[in-house]
């Protein structure tokens, strides 16, 4: 087993000599034909007398030798280079992958059911529910979501708290409307008054905003525990007036905790928002 190990890795060299080999010559061949080949054609019609008789003609095959030997050297330098390049290239790409593969922090997606249209969204008793999936990693513990103020700030849109969301799991989110500075209801008066109310308050949550605004956009954070630590996942949702449609989907893909600015792995930084596609 040894003896073909070793085998292995001396056919691996050689390959990766052969191909150093290969790339040196190319490159030694075009800086010859190219660049230094016109040098060289020139400087006699520039000094004449520096090549001119036998001595010339001997100045002239030891300016050449010396030229190809430059271009050689050149050129190895230049093949070492890039064959270099392209190994620290692939390492760091083996590197990530075994950081995404070695990465278990929980990963989750939020995203809104509703009806589309606003004849639909009058007739639906109610337009619009969240989902929350637990796409990879440790399962996520204590979830709860700081509270989302509409526009002008009279509302504030509550989703609901989980103990826990299980791997490959969707689970419907309830969500309440408050009305910022009314009496707080009790839990069972909410509960009774929920179903008459919840799609008016929704209306007006939506309603409180500029006329001008077409397009509502919200951040939905959650908080969660990854065992000891605690994390952070936030979420984008925007509503579009003229459509009267929901759409939902990474904000700002940043899964922090207390002492993690940014997850690696993930393609953004806290304050970017990329191009993405929003479930519905």
């Amino acid at each position: 087993m040894v003896g073909n190990s070793e085998t292995i890795l001396s056919m691996g060299w050689f390959s990766d000599f052969r191909w150093f080999i290969r790339d040196m010559y190319r490159q030694w061949v075009g800086k010859m034909t190219a660049t230094l080949s016109i040098i060289l054609a020139v400087a006699p019609l520039v000094f004449p007398e520096f090549f001119a008789g036998d001595k010339g003609l001997l100045r002239a095959q030891w300016v050449w030798w010396s030229a190809s030997a430059a271009a050689f050297l050149v050129a190895a330098r230049s093949a070492w280079g890039e064959e270099r390049s392209k190994r620290l290239r692939a390492e760091e790409r083996l590197s990530q992958a075994v950081k995404a593969l070695e990465d278990n922090t929980p990963k989750l997606s939020l995203s809104a059911n509703g009806v589309e249209g606003p004849k639909e969204w009058r007739e639906s008793p109610v337009p619009l529910a969240f989902t929350i999936h637990h796409l990879s990693g440790r399962v996520p513990t204590s979830l709860y979501f700081d509270p989302i103020p509409s526009k002008n700030g009279k509302f504030l849109l509550q989703l609901n708290s989980l103990p826990h969301v299980s791997q490959n799991r969707f689970e419907g989110l309830g969500f309440d409307i408050i009305e910022v500075g009314a009496p707080a209801l009790s839990a069972v008066d909410r509960e009774t008054t929920k179903r008459y109310i919840q799609k008016e308050l929704l209306n007006l949550f939506l309603d409180d905003s500029s006329q001008q605004l077409l397009e509502l956009d919200y951040e939905a954070t959650i908080h969660f525990k990854d065992g000891e630590v605690d994390r952070t996942q936030s979420f984008r949702i925007a509503f579009d007036k003229t459509k009267f449609r929901v759409l939902c989907g990474p904000s700002i893909p940043k899964l922090t905790s207390a002492s993690d600015a940014q997850t690696p792995g993930l393609p953004a930084t806290a304050g970017e928002r990329p191009e993405t596609e929003y479930d519905f």
